[in-house]
């Protein structure tokens, strides 16, 4: 029985091979595991799998193939897209990902090549340079607490307990720190980044938007929060149709600590539900400077059937 450390060193390499013969760039987040699995000539089709994560089948005389249960969150999905592709390119033959969760702590269940597969998947999707400028965008030199791992994940697209469990292995945080961020709940992380008023879930995300992200495109799905941040309270906000902004900018709102000045360069927003895919743009724009920036935002539909790659 292989340990986690060797299944990491093995991933770490052939991770790196695959982002080369991929044409996938380590140092841009978040990595396109999508558009990956399809350069590497695997169908892959999302469809409703109870209790399953996904499977990858490689059968004689077929092409490869990657299922991804659609009801998983994209983050999820992301990680076990990658975690099926690292089936294909270690050569683990037709698996079925059913009782495995990548997002718990029981390890001591996993098989040498569920670990490989699994450790493939995180250096797949958070390469050290990937996370150096996911990083660099937030400002941060170092990570000092969960909310900044929490926020980190988003950026890179990546489940908030499986960015968690990778910094050790690219050295961003030890052992002992992981597993004591790992006791802290992301819905109580959402809760310390999100104003008011409270939603009836703590699971859809919290993106905490503000000029260090302009220019990149955030890929969010419907009911996850934008909290903008304004340099001025008075700054004007202009948001695509579907995003509703949830409190005035005159008073602090329901729960908030503070002077109404600060509830006011903190605004909450809410994506709309869309009937597809959907692309809006952020643009805040100063009341008092000729400056301005904008984020783009990606609104993650609800994926079934083939990629689009292979409709013909």
């Amino acid at each position: 029985m292989s340990t986690w450390l060797e299944a990491h060193r093995l991933a770490n390499l052939a991770a790196a091979q695959t982002h080369g013969d991929l044409n996938v760039d380590p140092a841009h987040f978040p990595v396109d595991v999508f558009g990956a699995i399809g350069e590497a000539d695997v169908m892959l089709i999302w469809r409703s799998l109870p209790r399953l994560f996904g499977a990858y089948l490689d059968e004689p005389d077929s092409r490869p193939g990657i299922i991804l249960n659609n009801g998983l969150s994209h983050a999820a999905q992301r990680q076990t897209a990658a975690h099926e592709l690292g089936h294909h390119v270690l050569g683990h033959g037709t698996r079925t990902d059913l009782d495995l969760d990548p997002f718990t702590e029981r390890h001591t269940k996993w098989s040498d090549v569920e670990k490989a597969a699994e450790a493939f998947a995180s250096w797949f999707l958070m390469p050290r340079r990937a996370m150096a400028a996911a990083m660099a965008r937030l400002g941060l030199e170092r990570l000092t607490q969960p909310a900044e791992v929490y926020r980190l994940s988003l950026l890179l697209g990546t489940p908030y307990r499986s960015t968690l469990r990778h910094l050790p292995n690219v050295r961003l945080a030890s052992q002992a720190l992981t597993r004591s961020w790992m006791s802290v709940p992301p819905g109580r992380i959402k809760a310390g980044l999100d104003p008011a008023p409270v939603p009836t879930s703590r699971e859809p995300d919290v993106w905490v938007v503000g000029p260090a992200l302009t220019g990149l495109t955030l890929s969010v799905r419907p009911r996850d929060r934008l909290i903008i941040e304004l340099a001025d309270s008075a700054d004007r906000v202009e948001v695509g149709p579907g995003v509703v902004e949830l409190a005035t900018r005159t008073a602090a709102a329901p729960g908030m600590r503070g002077a109404p000045s600060e509830a006011a360069r903190r605004v909450p927003f809410e994506v709309g539900a869309t009937p597809g895919p959907a692309e809006h743009t952020i643009t805040v724009r100063s009341s008092t400077r000729s400056d301005s920036w904008a984020v783009q935002l990606k609104v993650e539909g609800h994926r079934s059937g083939i990629a689009r790659r292979w409709v013909t």
